[in-house]
């Protein structure tokens, strides 16, 4: 199921309240994003919000555990990719109870401008080689994300990513995949048989 109908009252409201009080106070207004972030997610891509259980919503097929993070453009329509967001994993690895993170990126009036999605053991891989109180860059969960979406070699599940070769790679497969796209007839033609070594989320 997607959002109940408390949960749809719930977003509408938490979205004029913080868009009210930025027009009074002229100053981008934060502390509603989070949760923002979580229910407009959850309506867009049908998953159920199960906060307080170790992870934020669940896939509704075949129910894979969802953890989310927001970010937001609070002038343009795209965010700092240079930023940070918060660390998806914990210190405790009990409590690293998600299949799938999902980071959402919001534009100025909290609407939804895209999302991206990476497996667990990826991001674990990725921030290991973080400092333990530093998040990822948005680029660096973008670029993965996009790679796992579109089934490239070179982003397995073998967890030994070395990460300054494997954003090297990353780069340079994202420019052959431009070119593949750019080169294919029709322009937009599915990318579904470049070989694969990941599995589709």
């Amino acid at each position: 199921m997607s959002l109940t109908f408390d949960q749809n009252t719930l977003l509408g409201n938490l979205i004029e309240t913080a868009l009210t009080i930025q027009r009074g106070t002229g100053k981008a207004f934060t502390e509603f994003t989070g949760i923002i972030g979580e229910l407009s997610i959850c309506k867009d891509q049908n998953f159920t919000w199960e906060p307080n259980k170790g992870f934020d919503a669940r896939e509704k097929e075949p129910g894979a555990r969802i953890q989310i993070k927001t970010r937001r453009s609070t002038t343009e329509e795209e965010v700092n990719r240079a930023g940070r967001i918060g660390r998806f994993t914990k210190a405790n690895e009990s409590q690293n109870l998600f299949d799938v993170g999902v980071l959402v990126i919001l534009n100025k009036d909290f609407e939804i401008t895209a999302h991206y999605h990476l497996r667990s053991c990826h991001i674990k891989v990725l921030e290991s080689f973080e400092e333990p109180d530093s998040g990822l860059h948005v680029s660096t969960f973008q670029n993965f994300a996009s790679l796992e979406s579109l089934k490239v070699e070179g982003n397995s599940c073998n967890h030994k990513t070395d990460y300054k070769k494997t954003m090297r790679k990353t780069q340079k497969a994202l420019c052959r995949l431009k070119k593949l796209e750019l080169n294919s007839e029709p322009p937009h033609e599915s990318l579904s048989s470049t070989r694969c070594s990941i599995r589709p989320l």
